[in-house]
């Protein structure tokens, strides 16, 4: 797992660093503190992705002026590290991270334990073998006892389409249970309806039967002359 300390404290050397030259370069305070905050919500304080944005961020700094030209720093990060992320900037940390990946033995259990996290946003933690590894490259991590992507890049990057790229089929959901007893009730609907008109066929044809032995007889009554014996 990542040293925290080491991290938190470079990270802190590291803005410290580049909100002084932003503020040289930015007059209103409050769109340095945006830019900056745009950061955080891409990186969560990863110090090689934060770092490489305030590069990117830096030389354009001037031009920002505003609280609307904020969004250049969203621009930055599609165009220079997601758009084709393996031929941009921060290819060799994400193809590393990707290599470690997928050399864990059991992908299945992995992979299924890290779509969840991605698609409900936290989880709650199961201190299982997956989980472990997944923290320990951090790719996850654990706060407020709950699992989350450890930031919004990784999370762009490794996607569910990067998830079914490595085991398709595993992001489609399984409908077959669901589906059963819908299928079931069908069945026995159709089974049924398949029934009724016999049935009714069979019915309707003795109670045709039953009337014209009724008829018959009444005729064979009205038959007879009269002194005929019963």
């Amino acid at each position: 797992m990542p040293n925290l300390n080491s991290q938190t404290h470079q990270l802190s050397g590291l803005l410290q660093d580049f909100q002084q030259a932003l503020e040289n370069k930015i007059d209103q305070p409050q769109v340095v503190y945006s830019v900056l905050q745009k950061i955080q919500d891409w990186t969560n304080g990863q110090p090689f992705l934060t770092k490489l944005i305030c590069q990117y961020v830096l030389p354009c700094a001037a031009s920002i002026d505003s609280l609307e030209e904020v969004d250049v720093v969203d621009t930055l990060v599609e165009q220079k590290i997601l758009k084709n992320w393996k031929n941009q900037g921060a290819a060799n940390h994400l193809k590393q991270l990707e290599k470690t990946l997928l050399s864990y033995d059991n992908q299945d259990s992995l992979l299924i334990l890290y779509l969840q996290i991605l698609q409900r946003k936290t989880l709650p933690p199961a201190n299982s073998p997956a989980q472990q590894f997944l923290q320990h490259v951090g790719l996850i991590a654990l706060n407020h006892n709950q699992l989350s992507v450890s930031n919004a890049v990784y999370a762009r990057v490794f996607d569910e389409a990067w998830i079914e790229r490595q085991r398709p089929g595993i992001t489609r959901p399984v409908t077959i249970i669901d589906q059963a007893p819908s299928s079931a009730r069908t069945a026995t609907q159709t089974l049924r309806s398949s029934l009724r008109l016999p049935i009714r066929s069979v019915l309707l044809a003795c109670g045709l039967l039953a009337s014209t032995v009724f008829i018959f007889s009444q005729c064979s009554r009205s038959d007879r002359f009269p002194g005929d014996a019963p």
